[in-house]
Order: C-alpha cells, then sequence, then structure tokens
C-alpha cells in the first residue's frame, strides 16, 4: 500500500479515531502537522541484508523494500532481530553484508524512536528541552535552537495532551508521559521516514489510542512508518503490511502470492503474513498480558486485562 502524495499541507487536523481501545478524547482532536516538510519518502530497499549483534547474525539475507508511504509492523520472537534492523536502517549500526538503499537520503533523516525503557530519564532534563532536540538533525549540531524552534516544541508538546508540562523533569513523568514527549519530539523531527521501536509497551490504553492517532496522521501525510510491535491484535487492525522476523518460517510453504521470503522472515500483507501457521512457526509467545500504567508513576506487569479476557498474542 503507498501513498499517492506526500505532505499535502502545512497544518492538518488529525481527526478523532478512538482506536480499538481507549476513548475519542485526547490527540485525536488535537491539530498536528505544523511546519511539515514537503519532502517525499524514497523507497527503502533491503538487499540481501545480514545484521550482527554480540558476535552473532540475527537479521540473515533480508531481502524487500518499504514502499513510500507505507505502514509496515515488523514482530517476531525475542532476539529475531527487530530492533536491530531499525538501528541499521537509519545508519546507527554497519550492515555485516548486504545493502541498504535509501534513494540517496541520507540516514540522518530519519527519525527514529527508541524503546522508552533502553534511556535514561535521570538526567535533568526538561520535557520542553527533549522536545527541542528534534530540531538539532535539522539543524546541525552547531546552529542554536532559537525561541521560534522552542515555539513549536511547545505546539509539539500540546498536541501530544502535555500542555503546560515544558518545564516539569522528565524523571517526574510516568511512562505513557514520557512516551508523549518522545512522539513530540518525533514530531518536531519532521522525517519523512519514522521508525518506532516498541512504541506502545509501557503504556495504558487511552495514550496507546492517542499515540496511535498520530501514526495514523503520518502515515495519511504520506510519510513512511516501521513500527516494532509486539501485540498481533494491533498489528492485525492498524498495520496494513507486516515484515516478520524469526527461524524456520518457510517449513509449511508460508509465502504465497504478493509475499516475500527466506528461512527467516516473511514479508507482505499483513493478513497473508500473520497465519496461524507462520504465528506458531516463527515461535511467537500466547497470552504475553500488556504492562499497565500507574498513573503518576512507573508500570507495573500487572495485566490490562481482565481473566475473562481472551488471550492476546504478542511478540517480543
Amino acid at each position: 500500500m503507498v501513498a499517492t502524495s506526500a505532505v499535502s499541507g502545512r497544518r492538518n487536523l488529525c481527526q478523532a479515531h478512538p482506536g480499538r481501545r481507549g476513548s475519542r478524547h485526547g490527540v485525536a482532536r488535537r491539530h498536528l502537522g505544523f511546519g511539515m516538510t514537503q519532502l517525499s519518502p524514497p523507497l527503502i530497499g533491503l538487499e540481501q541484508v545480514t545484521l550482527r549483534r554480540g558476535g552473532r547474525d540475527v537479521v540473515r539475507d533480508l531481502a524487500g523494500s518499504f514502499a513510500p508511504g507505507t505502514l509496515t509492523a515488523v514482530a517476531g520472537p525475542n532476539g529475531a532481530g527487530k530492533s536491530t534492523l531499525l538501528l541499521a536502517m537509519c545508519g546507527l549500526l554497519p550492515v555485516a553484508s548486504g545493502r541498504i538503499l535509501r534513494g540517496g537520503m541520507d540516514p540522518r533523516s530519519i527519525a527514529l524512536l527508541p524503546q522508552e525503557g533502553r534511556l535514561d530519564r535521570s538526567f535533568p532534563i526538561t520535557c520542553r528541552d527533549v522536545v527541542a532536540l528534534g530540531w538539532t538533525a535539522r539543524l546541525g549540531l552547531f546552529r542554536k535552537i532559537g525561541r521560534e524552534h522552542y515555539a513549536i516544541a511547545d505546539c509539539a508538546l500540546a498536541s501530544v495532551g502535555l500542555d503546560g508540562l515544558g518545564s516539569r523533569s522528565i524523571g517526574a513523568l510516568s511512562a505513557g508521559q514520557f512516551q508523549r514527549v518522545l512522539f513530540a519530539r518525533t514530531i518536531v523531527r519532521d522525517a519523512p521516514v519514522i521508525l518506532l521501536d516498541e512504541p506502545f509497551s509501557a503504556v495504558d490504553a487511552t495514550t496507546e489510542a492517542d499515540l496511535m492517532a498520530i501514526v495514523r496522521l503520518w502515515h495519511r501525510q504520506g510519510r513512511t512508518v516501521v513500527a516494532v510491535l509486539h501485540d498481533l491484535d494491533l498489528i492485525r487492525a492498524e498495520f496494513p503490511q507486516t515484515l516478520l522476523l524469526g527461524p524456520g518460517l518457510l517449513g509449511s510453504g508460508l509465502l504465497g502470492s504478493g509475499l516475500l521470503g527466506s528461512g527467516a522472515h516473511v514479508w507482505g500483507a499483513t493478513n497473508e503474513v500473520l497465519t496461524a501457521t507462520a504465528i506458531r512457526q516463527a515461535r511467537l509467545r500466547a497470552s504475553v498480558p500488556p504492562r499497565m500504567e500507574i498513573p503518576g508513576g512507573s508500570p507495573s506487569g500487572t495485566s490490562m486485562r481482565s481473566a475473562s479476557d481472551p488471550p492476546v498474542e504478542a511478540a517480543a
């Protein structure tokens, strides 16, 4: 699925999209998209890419492409190389073999939203400053972030539901609030290609619905969005394309018409990739409860679902 055009204007209204869970309020009714770029995303091609971490190959001979404007989920078990792939796509990790083609785009122009748990929140910095750092990739390291840039950072904070919290230290935020800050910084980055590494792993249902509304908006604007996700139900509901990483995926003839793959991945339309056989052979775990965010505190391991709810298949 390819968007027919890139960003159509400098100001867009993110209409209400309540998502699978959560209310019709929050960022889904806010204005987003101020000062957006007119740059169209290129096709990102992977040619027999092998990636190595810790002395072993975690991705081997991955081939395929992310068409401009597509919305793709990356799923798979622990150690399948999902986060490693995102690092390589934005130039932070060299490939062991093969090539990543970006259509002449500087890999530094790709925005990466990292996993929340990998970031040090003890550093004394405010929400406003974190969001304003999104300008660094656009201005360069040696240009000062000015008053007008901070004004847009404030707008981005308001757009994710954190209006008035710009002066708060990131260490005082809940997990969901901090993830909203990271989304605001990504809005400021204004990149044509956006990579999201487990963006909903430690947030409550309302925050997930609000942030998913932003992801939908990025997709409608014609940006290429690639997200590493745990929740297979969310992938089926929201992501037209899926790259499934995992060993032994082709043992039972999983490659149907229009699918790409090798012995360790299958890539194509989500409803064709996430079959029961593929999920089983990719060794995805079932019934993994999402963590629940405690308001004003840290996320716990308690499931947000009741005992009567059906199990959710998840990929680490």
